[in-house]
């Protein structure tokens, strides 16, 4: 009798790290995602500007307008964390000081903590000015 080759199920694995969508136009975030590029490394968090092309494909709970609003943090499990939930989200990932995060959640502080990113975010671009957009060729645009 002649044994039949069985197929291999191959299982991918979920992405271990956090991904941070953050605005790529705005200087305040850009900034802030390579400063936790290198406090966590490649291997912890990922951050992605939402704002090249096609980058929000990969992550089709999380549209355009809403990521213009807050940043967003993608947990491993899928989970999205958005504005003042997603910084806490992240500082719970660090070792010592991670237990941090969870002060997020307190209610008097998780009310003051949301309203202050909201108005930050709202007025990111008023406050910190945004990247120059320049072309391939490295012209820049004047707005």
């Amino acid at each position: 009798m002649k044994l039949r080759p069985y197929a291999q199920i191959v299982t991918i694995e979920p992405e271990q790290k956090l991904v941070v969508l953050y605005d790529g136009k705005c200087r305040f975030c850009t900034q802030s995602a390579k400063k936790l590029a290198q406090r966590f490394g490649p291997t912890r968090i990922r951050s992605e500007n939402f704002q090249e092309d096609n980058a929000l494909s990969r992550y089709p709970s999380v549209t355009y307008d809403a990521a213009m609003t807050a940043m967003h943090v993608v947990a491993p499990d899928g989970k999205v964390y958005v504005g003042a939930a997603a910084i806490a989200r992240v500082v719970r990932s660090l070792r010592v000081i991670g237990v941090i995060g969870y002060l997020y959640y307190l209610p008097i502080i998780k009310q003051l903590a949301d309203i202050a990113y909201r108005l930050i975010a709202k007025n990111r671009y008023r406050l910190f000015g945004k990247q120059e957009e320049c072309d391939p060729g490295g012209t820049c645009h004047l707005h």
